[in-house]
């Protein structure tokens, strides 16, 4: 059975055309800048995240007590757990 033929037969069991199962073929250098690219954008999604958990900590730390009595009442056990950890520490 040629390749033709069994393209149609796939397309008539399946109802659509076979996966392309070609394989992409990277030069190393490619492959390295890709590595690189990736290992920046982890690096800069990490640090916005760490940015981000220190600012909510801070206002955590500095709300109002009658707002955060209000805001720990929607958090569930674990939550407030922790909410109240970082609110708490000294």
């Amino acid at each position: 059975m040629n390749q033709r033929q069994k393209k149609k037969k796939y397309k008539k069991l399946y109802g659509h055309n076979p996966l392309n199962t070609k394989k992409i073929k990277l030069s190393r250098t490619q492959a390295e800048q890709i590595g690189r690219k990736l290992r920046k954008s982890y690096k800069k999604a990490m640090n916005r995240v760490f940015f981000m958990a220190k600012d909510l900590a801070k206002r955590i730390q500095e709300m109002p007590e009658e707002e955060f009595q209000r805001v720990i009442k929607e958090l569930t056990p674990k939550q407030r757990e922790q909410v109240k950890k970082i609110r708490y520490k000294k």
